[in-house]
């Protein structure tokens, strides 16, 4: 956990990692163990649109995904007919998804483990750009919300 030292002059320094989930809509690698890696999505409410957000975060060619968890840290207000939040292959978030958040899931703070991240179950014929997108019938979102996404996937170079 980092630290931000405020003492003499008006000068400050920040010693220790620092924390990203502020961001509006960002991605990355948090953790690598062998052949096991993590890949992070930050979310909020205000960047998310009826046309698709790039993540940033790339799952390479020849990965398997092992699991995906999202944890919804602020409930998000979302309306239409059956909203989701997609988080997939871009262009085809709903169809090539990592994990699809229902209405209810992304109205309620929890932590929860996406078993819909099934369609990624062979190893990947090609890097994968991820992207985040919303569903349904004419959906909806306000500004308010924000979710945390780890994508654990293998990786043998």
């Amino acid at each position: 956990m980092g630290y931000e030292d405020t003492s003499g002059l008006n000068i400050k320094k920040n010693y220790g990692p620092e924390s990203t989930e502020a961001a509006a809509l960002s991605g990355g690698y948090i953790h690598k163990f062998g052949t096991t890696y993590e890949g992070v999505v930050y979310v909020d409410g205000k960047c998310l649109t009826t046309g698709g957000k790039d993540t940033k975060l790339v799952i390479p060619k020849g990965a398997r995904v092992e699991s995906v968890y999202f944890k919804v840290k602020e409930a998000f207000a979302l309306g239409g007919t059956n909203p989701t939040i997609a988080i997939g292959v871009k262009s085809s978030e709903a169809v090539n998804h990592l994990a699809v958040v229902t209405e209810a899931q992304a109205e309620a703070v929890g932590n929860y483990v996406d078993v819909a991240a099934g369609v990624f179950t062979d190893p990947l014929t090609a890097d994968k750009a991820i992207s985040i997108n919303l569903g349904g019938t004419n959906p909806t979102i306000t500004s308010e919300g924000r979710l945390k996404l780890v994508v654990k996937y293998q990786k043998i170079v």
